[in-house]
């Protein structure tokens, strides 16, 4: 839900900045409205796959990021990594998040196993998760 959302969140230094100029009774209460239209576009949705052949890859597993981290050394080493964590392969370095899936892939794995940080569910205003994160994040649920 949190990654759904992210984009929506508040900007930190631009509140801390109009705070700074016009004061804290006119800061914006909150960063802007998840509407009805919007959770409409955004759909979270289960899925269930199938493996016919071959083997998922899981990056949350020490032996597989141990691998990948000696494999991936010279990048690695020219972004300043010491070691590959799973938060590193799921990251937005895409050059590094693809050089470590066709390894994967060229290792004979069909896919990559790792915990999603999105949520399985359809964005209602009934669902907590949403009323969470939107409190969280100071958006407005809309109708």
């Amino acid at each position: 839900m949190r990654e759904v959302l992210a984009d929506l969140r508040p900007n930190k230094k631009a509140l801390a900045d109009f705070k700074k100029t016009f004061g804290d009774d006119e800061a914006p209460r909150s960063a802007g409205v998840v509407t009805g239209a919007w959770r409409a576009i955004n759909v979270l949705a289960a899925a269930e796959i199938t493996v016919e052949s071959g083997s998922m890859a899981n990056i949350e597993s020490a032996a597989t990021l141990e691998d990948l981290t000696g494999r991936l050394a010279r990048q690695l080493a020219s972004r300043g990594i010491k070691r590959l964590d799973a938060a590193r392969v799921r990251s937005k370095d895409r050059d590094l998040t693809r050089a470590a899936s066709r390894l994967l892939h060229d290792d004979g794995h069909c896919g990559i196993d790792f915990r999603s940080c999105l949520d399985a569910i359809a964005l209602t205003t009934q669902v907590p998760e949403l009323i969470v994160v939107c409190g969280e994040y100071e958006l407005t649920l809309g109708k």
